[in-house]
């Protein structure tokens, strides 16, 4: 397969990745796409580990990209989105089918510590423990054991949230 049918296919995951870390819709568009254009442009010099591999190498590419953003301050990252809501108004989805759950569960989740956050987040957009390793440069049994601590992290979090 290509690099740019491979890239095609994990666009959305890209975008979801860089989401969480943006929670802005354009920001995270900017991000996938600058990702995206700097590896094809870049296509010569990957190794065949990297291509073989692109998914992780990508998502870690988002990682770095959105804290080179973060600290040279070329974006602001609001916690704004596109039709002018915080993402953490609650009023936004009254009288709303908008999947009040999703809110709830977007509420918990940026609550966590970064670490649980990616983690998890990773795992949700399809990742298998062997990719969030490489892209947490992590060994797998440590990603497992954080994996199990953060599910639980979450689940707590969600009841209290829930009923508390």
């Amino acid at each position: 397969m290509e690099l740019a049918d491979e890239l095609i296919k994990i666009q959305r995951n890209l975008y979801k990745f860089a989401y969480s870390k943006t929670y802005d819709h354009d920001a995270a568009e900017d991000v996938t796409m600058e990702v995206i254009i700097k590896i094809l442009e870049s296509a010569d010099r990957l190794t065949p580990d990297i291509k073989n591999n692109l998914k992780p190498y990508a998502i870690q590419s988002i990682k770095n990209t959105f804290l080179n953003w973060e600290k040279s301050e070329k974006k602001t990252i609001s916690e704004i989105d596109t039709i002018g809501h915080s993402i953490y108004d609650e009023t936004q989805y009254e009288n709303s089918e908008k999947f009040p759950e999703s809110w709830d569960f977007e509420k918990i989740l940026k609550n966590l510590d970064a670490k649980c956050q990616e983690i998890l987040i990773l795992y949700g957009l399809g990742s298998e423990y062997e990719e969030i390793a490489d892209v947490m440069s992590l060994k797998i049994g440590t990603v497992k054991s954080r994996m199990a601590r953060c599910r639980d992290t979450l689940y707590k979090k969600r009841e209290g949230h829930k009923y508390g």
